[in-house]
This record gives C-alpha cells, sequence and structure tokens, in this order.
C-alpha cells in the first residue's frame, strides 16, 4: 500500500525509539515515492511530536514551505 502513495512525504524519528527500530525510517522512505530524507532526532523516543515538539515542528514548517512553493 505505502508504494501506491505519490505524495510528498516527511518522516520524523526519534532515534531512540524502543517501539519501531530506527532503521525502519529508512525502510519506509524506499517505500513512499517522494518521501524526503529522514528527519533523525537524538534523543527522542516514539513520539518525537509529545517529546520533543520544538525539534519536530522546525522539520514540518520547512517541509511544507518547500511543497507549497
Amino acid at each position: 500500500m505505502a508504494r501506491s502513495i505519490d505524495a510528498p512525504a516527511l518522516i520524523i524519528w526519534g532515534k531512540q525509539d524502543q517501539i519501531i527500530n530506527v532503521e525502519a525510517a529508512q525502510e519506509l522512505k524506499g517505500l513512499l515515492k517522494n518521501a524526503e530524507q529522514p528527519v533523525i532526532l537524538d534523543g527522542v523516543g516514539h513520539m518525537p511530536i509529545l517529546e520533543a515538539e520544538q525539534l519536530t515542528v522546525r522539520p514540518y514548517l520547512n517541509f511544507l514551505k518547500k511543497i507549497h512553493k
């Protein structure tokens, strides 16, 4: 199913995610047609938006600016 997604995608992953290993971020990128290089946040676990909202918001805002030109 992921291979059929053609929309731009941003992957943000916590380096210390203990639920889904950080290597899965690269695997997901390979499945999505238009995924950016994953943003790996050091010192962050499974829920980046709750654990490090400022580190998470910046890449999102940059991504949205880029795709809405």
